[in-house]
C-alpha cells in the first residue's frame, strides 16, 4: 500500500510553513506546483511561489506526516488547522480532505466539516456498505446549498481510487 506525505511548503526567508498538501510524491508535487505558479495561476499558493521564482528561491518541504490512502483527508485537515492557527497567513484556500483535483465546479467552493446526526451517519453508513467502500473517509461529502436555514443539500464526490 503507498504511503501519502502529508508535508509542508517552508517559506525560505521567513522560515515557516506557507502551505500544506498531501503527495505519495512530494518532490513531483512541488515540480507540479512551481509550474503551475510560473504559468499564471491566480491562486494565493502560485502568487507565493511566483515572489519567491521571481527572487531564484523555491520552498523546502517538510514532511509532516505518513499515513495510508484512507487516512490522508483526516491528517491534512488536522495540519492545514495547526498551521492555520499559528500562520494567519497559510496559503491554503481550503481546510483540506477534498484532495487537489476533486472540486464540485470551478466556481469558488467553501469546504465545511459538519457533524452529522444519527439519520446522516446511518445514510452514511449506507452509502458505504452499497459503494462497497471500506472507510467513509474514502468519500468526500460536498454541501450543495440550503433547502432551508437547518437542510443542506449534499452531493457526494468519490475518491479516485475508487471510481
Amino acid at each position: 500500500m503507498t504511503d501519502i506525505c502529508i508535508y509542508g511548503l517552508v517559506c525560505p526567508i521567513e522560515n515557516k510553513v506557507m502551505y500544506v498538501g498531501k503527495s505519495a510524491d512530494v518532490e513531483l508535487r512541488l515540480r507540479q506546483h512551481m509550474k503551475e505558479a510560473i504559468k499564471g495561476h491566480e491562486s494565493e499558493k502560485c502568487k507565493w511561489l511566483r515572489s519567491l521564482h521571481k527572487l531564484n528561491l523555491s520552498p523546502s518541504i517538510v514532511i509532516l506526516d505518513k499515513c495510508i490512502e484512507s487516512e490522508w483527508p483526516e491528517k491534512e485537515c488536522y495540519w492545514i488547522k495547526h498551521y492555520r492557527s499559528i500562520n494567519s497567513d497559510l496559503k491554503n484556500k481550503h481546510p483540506g480532505g477534498a484532495g487537489g483535483r476533486t472540486k464540485p465546479n470551478k466556481e469558488k467552493s467553501h469546504y465545511l466539516h459538519i457533524r452529522l446526526n444519527k439519520e446522516e451517519l446511518d445514510l452514511m453508513e449506507k452509502l458505504k456498505s452499497d459503494y462497497g467502500f471500506s472507510n467513509i473517509s474514502e468519500f468526500v461529502v460536498a454541501i450543495l446549498g440550503y433547502v432551508d436555514e437547518k437542510r443542506p443539500t449534499f452531493k457526494i464526490y468519490y475518491h479516485p481510487r475508487t471510481v
